[in-house]
């Protein structure tokens, strides 16, 4: 399912189609009534329900577990809230040199949302842009730099070289809860289905666009640096240059490795660092 159109309406959010080629909705519900000859219309849009992903809609989406929080944060619900009053923060420690794999799971349609879901945990949604909002450098050094978004890859039954992607419910994943327990299983494993994205040491909402958009039940927000990681880090790479050591850094989605020489850099500020957090995120 590769491309997707939407056609001018008016009193109404139309729906993305899942086609092979273009095709509008009513495009669609058209295609459906020279098939169905002389079925009631209503019939035609049942039909099309199973064929079409909806859009998102705020009201929908909710935070549903972490990998981590802080005990003195407030709940994961809170980056919903388009206040900068509120966050989020991972646990001390979770984020070695302002380094890791910090995440909040989003789910992004409630549970009876699609009459064509039969995996549970609501219908899918097309997700076209992501936004978040920070509290910049110099306030909140811990603020996500780099970030990326992640959704489950399931083996295909039958078939072991081939993946398929969707996000299979909430109880299927082996996570930490906000309320502190954890729930697994061995089925398949979560991958980008973004770009690596930089946050600018700015407030406000900042936008990234999916090209092409993505459908999705939920979809992790996976934090891979904090904004005083990237300062310490120019100001690492500055000293190694003039002292002639010779560090290669790779800046990836896969930069795993857990960089031993950083500890040869006193950490000026304890602890601060070693976690990461941000205001709010919107999905759309």
């Amino acid at each position: 399912m590769t491309e997707y159109n939407q056609a001018p309406t008016s009193k109404m959010v139309e729906p993305f189609v899942r086609m092979e080629q273009k095709c509008s909705y009513w495009e669609l519900l058209w295609l459906i009534q020279q098939i169905l000859v002389n079925a009631p219309t209503e019939i035609s849009r049942i039909v099309a329900s199973f064929l079409i992903v909806p859009p998102i809609l705020p009201s929908e989406v909710t935070a549903i577990r972490a990998s981590s929080f802080s005990q003195s944060t407030y709940p994961i619900s809170a980056v919903l809230n388009p206040s900068m009053s509120s966050w989020w923060i991972s646990s001390s420690g979770t984020m070695r040199h302002g380094k890791g794999k910090e995440y909040i799971e989003f789910q992004l349609s409630s549970p009876s949302s699609s009459p064509s879901s039969s995996a549970g945990g609501g219908g899918l949604r097309r997700l076209c842009k992501f936004s978040i909002q920070i509290r910049a450098i110099p306030m909140c050094p811990l603020s996500v730099r780099r970030l990326r978004l992640e959704q489950y890859v399931e083996e295909k039954e039958g078939h072991p070289r081939k993946t398929t992607y969707r996000t299979i419910p909430a109880a299927s994943t082996t996570t930490t809860v906000a309320n502190g327990h954890s729930v697994s299983s061995s089925l398949g494993s979560w991958k980008p289905c973004s770009p690596v994205w930089t946050v600018e040491k700015k407030a406000g909402w900042q936008e990234y666009i999916l090209d092409p958009p993505v459908d999705l039940r939920s979809v992790r927000l996976v934090c891979l640096t904090n904004q005083i990681h990237e300062i310490l880090y120019e100001d690492r790479r500055s000293v190694q240059s003039v002292t002639t050591i010779n560090v290669n850094h790779v800046d990836s989605a896969d930069d795993d490795h857990d960089d031993d020489n950083d500890d040869i850099f006193a950490d000026p500020f304890g602890n601060i660092y070693s976690c990461v957090g941000y205001c709010g995120v919107k999905f759309e």
